[in-house]
C-alpha cells in the first residue's frame, strides 16, 4: 500500500510540474511571437501605481475528509499492512468568510495582488466519522458532531506578469503562495454500530470530544486573462497548479487522549473567475467565484496518553467552492 501511494503521488507531482511548466512556457512562447510579430504593450502612465483596496464577504462550501490505513509501522517494531481505509473523518466547510483584497499595479506589465479571509461563522453541517473493521462496504462505526467551535485563516498572495496585450483582451502569467488553516472543535452527537445486531446508538453528553487542526501550505503558478469588455466593466479569470503542496494536522480524540499528528505532501489547482463593474472612476464592485482541490498523503503518528503508538498511512483530499462579493476603491 505504501508503493502504491507513493507511486500515486510521484505521478501526480510529475503531472503538476509538467503542468506547471506548460503554463510558464505558454507565457514565453506568446511573448517571443508577440515580439516577432512587432507587437508591443502600449505603456499608459495612468495605469502605473494604482492601489485596489476590496472588502467583501465570501460563502465557501466544501469538506475536508482525512483518511488513514496501508502500512502500519507499531511503536515496538512490527510492521503489518491492512486494507484502506480503516478510518474517515469528514470535516465540513460550509462557512461564511470575510474577506480583504489589495492590488497593486506597479507598471502595465506588473501587479502584485493579496487576499485575507476570515471565517465570521461556524459550519452548519456536521463532522462525519467513518470506522470499518473489514474492507469496504457499510461502516462498522458511525458517529456524528456538531462544530462548536471553528477559526480559519487564508493568506494568498501572488505576483503577475501582463506578457500579452492584443485590443481588449489581456494574458498574464505568475507565481503564488496560499496558506490556508482551519481550526475545530466538536461535540458528539451520537454514535452507533449499523452492522452489529443490537444497532446500540450512544448519545453525546455534550462536552468537546474532539478537536481538528489542519494547515495547507503551496506554492503555485498561474496563467490568466482579462478582457476589457467597456471603460466600466472587465472580466478576468485564471488557473494555479501547485506541484508541491504540503498539509500538517492533528487530531486530538478528548474522550480518551489520543493525539495523531499528520505530515503530508502532494498537489492542488485552483481556478477563479470574477467580474470587475466600476461604479465610478474610483469606486468599483468585484463578484466572484473560486474552486480549489487539494490532494495530499503521508504518515499520522499516534500517540495514547503518554505512550507512543506508532504510524499509519494517511491521506487526506479538499474541495473548496466560493463565491463571493466585494466593493473597492482605487487610489
Amino acid at each position: 500500500m505504501k508503493q502504491a501511494v507513493k507511486k500515486k503521488t510521484t505521478t501526480q507531482r510529475k503531472a503538476m510540474f509538467g503542468l506547471a511548466g506548460g503554463l510558464i512556457c505558454t507565457g514565453m512562447l506568446c511573448t517571443q511571437l508577440c515580439t516577432q510579430a512587432g507587437a508591443a504593450v502600449s505603456f499608459d502612465q495612468y495605469s502605473t501605481g494604482i492601489i485596489d483596496l476590496s472588502f467583501g464577504l465570501e460563502e465557501m462550501t466544501g469538506d475536508m475528509t482525512s483518511s488513514i490505513g496501508g502500512e502500519i509501522n507499531h511503536a515496538d517494531g512490527r510492521n503489518e499492512g491492512i486494507f484502506f481505509p480503516i478510518s474517515e473523518l469528514e470535516w465540513p466547510m460550509d462557512i461564511l468568510l470575510a474577506r480583504f483584497d489589495a492590488s497593486l499595479t506597479l507598471n502595465p506589465l506588473w501587479r502584485i495582488n493579496g487576499t485575507l479571509k476570515t471565517a465570521v461563522d461556524d459550519p452548519d453541517e456536521t463532522m462525519i466519522d467513518r470506522d470499518w473493521f473489514t474492507p469496504g462496504g457499510t461502516p462498522d462505526i458511525y458517529s456524528e458532531s456538531s462544530i462548536s467551535e471553528f477559526e480559519a485563516f487564508i493568506l494568498d498572495v501572488d505576483f503577475e506578469w501582463t506578457y500579452l496585450r492584443q485590443g481588449p483582451w489581456s494574458l498574464y502569467t505568475g507565481i503564488g503562495y496560499l496558506h490556508q488553516n482551519f481550526e475545530y472543535e466538536g461535540t458528539l452527537l451520537m454514535q452507533y454500530y449499523p452492522t452489529d445486531i443490537s444497532h446500540y446508538v450512544y448519545i453525546g453528553n455534550g462536552t468537546t470530544g474532539i478537536t481538528y487542526d489542519n494547515t495547507f501550505s503551496m506554492i503555485y503558478f498561474l496563467l490568466g486573462a482579462d478582457v476589457q469588455l467597456t471603460p466600466q466593466f472587465d472580466l478576468s479569470g485564471k488557473f494555479s497548479v501547485a506541484p508541491l503542496a504540503s498539509s500538517e494536522d492533528e487530531l486530538h480524540h478528548l474522550y480518551y487522549n489520543k493525539i495523531s499528528t499528520g505530515d503530508m505532501e502532494g498537489t492542488a489547482y485552483m481556478f477563479e473567475a470574477k467580474a470587475h463593474p466600476r461604479i465610478t472612476p474610483w469606486w468599483f464592485v468585484e463578484l466572484g467565484a473560486q474552486y480549489t482541490n487539494i490532494s495530499v498523503d503521508g504518515d499520522q503518528y499516534q500517540v495514547l496518553g503518554a505512550a507512543p503508538l506508532g504510524q499509519i498511512d494517511q491521506e487526506l483530499e479538499s474541495e473548496q467552492s466560493s463565491g463571493y462579493i466585494s466593493m473597492g476603491y482605487s487610489f
